[in-house]
């Protein structure tokens, strides 16, 4: 450059960009100008200063815009806006554009460029300052990254860095320190989870992690992008209601309800029309009202005290984390504060035939009952589903995929010791041989999954795969998967220490066992009939079936139907055939152990209790010191009796025989 030109530079002038979405984006505009004393400064040397200023404001990590302008003889012209990060600054060339004989003004244009060594007097950059690769902005430790990231992954953050401080450590940052993009990149690696950031700037994951979270850059300070949340569990209310517990009456169509009305403070027996209880059944948010069904008219007032007695409790315990005035009953807290643990996943929507598939392959716990009376030792599994729930298996949340498998390619899958094993799934396939149902248990539908597949080989039974022209496998490779750690631990520790510590709450232990199941609920359409005749139809919609009917009497009718099409709530539904096998393998296997040649001692088998005619071979310490999902001894009873079919065996069971 023929003359050291310094720039002037301009006072900052804030500026609003308008995004896509409808937000503003904060910034500043600043104008570097420079100007010529000595005859003018050419292109080239321009594009020189250009260099220099975009080295310059890229090692101070500045995020924004910048164009060039050019007073030439033809007027102002200027460059293309270019992103000061990953593009070249532009300056304007007049041999890049093809002008219209007709345009003369410009035709001289070409020729006083001369390949960059035209003359201006004077030149500018503006600078539109949007932000820096740098987040923490929020206080004076700028700790905004270790808080989005406690608010997305909870006590896998707080595991690893109990404090902000520790991460700072960790990074080798000053305690004040804002956090890099560089810093980032290790944070996804030490936490095996793809970290996307939006906003001032563009981040991409640079790991194949299933997990994945969203955060936005605003202004340096890094915040959640709830955008990317599950959906809240619907039928919660922000704030707390009023419970009422109501039952329906047939005979005079009308519901009773107990509780406190708003503006009633006298009266605790009320009496609804079916219109207003379905009024406020369909607006849980805003009702003022939580309703709470009760099946006998005689509980009404017990089990409204209970609610109250133990939402107070759970709210005060967990600090206003499980709050049931606002959830309501039992099956919407669970799912509330399953998808508060888990906003950063989304199970993929399940389909009509995968659907169909899951639902086949369900078919409950473990159960085999013989009358009999006499000594009975009975065992039971600490809370069998939570803790295969919170443990290293894996469970499937993306969709599957359906192939075709032959008997020679299942058979072919031998591990490193030469042993069968059976890729994570659901066959179509067929078991023979003598089946002891005391262990196993057959599906009518001939669908299995894996962990069946695996039990079924370890008894020696044939497992036989029909070839038809159908696929009859459906695989969820490791990428559809996560360990149910992922997924439910920190639901299970938040409860399983109250269900511990606090006896005379029954709640919690509702709470563990109805998540699952909850999870899994299949979607049901309920309709009533007030008018029919006795020739009329009940219609049916493409995929319907019915699964619940009940007659009221005088031509009132309701139906409930589900829908094969869509036949699932939650995309989280594909748990449910997997783990209720798990627990079938587990009781199953434990029989097998203590019992072995003594089957016939086995008087009754359900879901996760044992009753056995001799003590099981195994020593196993007391219930209530056993671990979650661990075997405990529950006791010996000498004149317990056991009709068969029935619900639970008689006896009072204590630890001296």
């Amino acid at each position: 450059m023929p003359e050291n030109i310094k720039p002037r530079i301009s006072i900052p002038k804030p500026i609003k960009i308008l995004q896509a979405d409808g937000s503003v984006k904060k910034g500043q505009l600043i104008v570097y100008k420079f100007k010529s004393k000595q005859g003018g400064v050419t292109i080239n040397s321009i594009k020189e200063r250009a260099k220099e200023i975009k080295a310059k404001l890229t090692a101070q990590n500045v995020q924004g815009k910048i164009q060039t302008g050019l007073s030439t003889p033809m007027g102002f012209r200027s460059g293309k806006i270019t992103d000061i990060a990953s593009q070249d600054i532009d300056l304007w060339d007049p041999t890049l554009y093809n002008y219209d004989a007709l345009d003369a003004d410009k035709s001289n244009e070409g020729d006083w460029y001369n390949d960059g060594e035209g003359k201006v007097k004077s030149f500018f950059f503006y600078v539109q300052y949007t932000g820096e690769t740098m987040a923490g902005a929020d206080d004076d430790f700028n700790d905004c990254v270790y808080k989005a990231l406690c608010i997305c992954l909870g006590e896998k953050v707080i595991k690893k860095w109990a404090k902000p401080s520790s991460l700072k450590r960790a990074l080798r940052l000053d305690r004040r320190a804002q956090v890099s993009f560089e810093h980032v990149d290790k944070i996804e690696q030490w936490l095996n989870v793809q970290i996307f950031i939006s906003g001032d700037h563009v981040r991409l994951p640079k790991t194949n992690a299933k997990q994945s979270i969203y955060l936005c850059l605003k202004q340096n300070h890094i915040t959640v992008d709830k955008t990317h949340f599950g959906k809240k569990q619907r039928a919660v209310s922000y704030k707390e209601r009023l419970p009422l517990t109501y039952h329906y009456t047939p005979l005079t169509d009308s519901y009773i309800a107990y509780g406190k009305l708003e503006g009633d403070t006298d009266k605790e027996y009320h009496s609804f029309t079916t219109t207003e209880i379905r009024h406020m059944l369909a607006k849980p948010i805003s009702s003022p009202y939580v309703l709470i069904k009760v099946k006998d008219k005689k509980d009404l007032e017990q089990e409204y005290h209970t609610f109250v007695t133990e939402g107070k409790a759970l709210k005060n315990i967990t600090k206003d984390n499980i709050n049931i005035f606002k959830s309501g009953n039992i099956k919407n807290t669970a799912l509330d504060l399953f998808i508060k643990n888990t906003k950063n996943i989304t199970a993929d929507p399940i389909h009509s035939i995968e659907g169909q598939w899951i639902h086949s392959t369900y078919r409950g716990g473990m159960r085999y009952g013989k009358a009999y009376a006499g000594i009975l030792y009975a065992y039971d599994i600490t809370s069998m589903y939570p803790g295969l729930l919170q443990s290293a298996c894996q469970f499937p949340y993306k969709e599957g995929r359906f192939l075709r498998l032959s008997q020679e390619e299942m058979n072919g899958w031998k591990d490193k010791n030469g042993q069968q094993y059976f890729k994570f799934g659901i066959y179509t396939a067929e078991i023979h041989g003598s089946i002891d149902k005391r262990l196993f248990r057959v599906s009518p539908d001939n669908r299995y999954t894996h962990i069946d597949l695996t039990l079924a080989h370890k008894y020696g039974y044939t497992i036989h795969l029909p070839q038809t022209n159908e696929c009859n496998f459906l695989f969820y490779p490791p990428e559809t998967r996560l360990a149910g750690c992922t997924l439910f631990k920190e639901y299970i520790d938040t409860l399983y220490p109250i269900k511990n510590n606090h006896k005379e709450l029954t709640y919690p232990k509702k709470l563990l066992n109805i998540l699952w199941g909850a999870l899994a609920e299949v979607k049901v359409s309920s309709r009533i009939y007030t008018s029919l005749k006795d020739n009329d139809p009940i219609t049916l919609q493409v995929g319907e079936h019915i699964t619940n009917f009940k007659d009221y009497g005088k031509k009132r009718l309701r139906i409930e139907c589900a829908n094969t099409c869509d036949m699932f709530v939650s995309g989280y539904a594909r748990i449910s055939p997997f783990l209720t096998a798990m627990g079938r393998s587990q009781i199953s296997t434990l029989i097998h152990e203590n019992l072995g040649d003594n089957l016939d001692c086995l008087v009754r088998v359900h879901t996760d209790s044992i009753y056995s005619r001799i003590p099981l071979k195994k020593t196993y310490a007391p219930k209530a010191s056993c671990k979650l999902g661990s075997l405990g001894y529950e006791g010996c009873c000498r004149n317990a009796s056991y009709l068969e079919l029935a619900k639970k065996v008689r006896g009072n069971f204590s630890y001296e025989p």
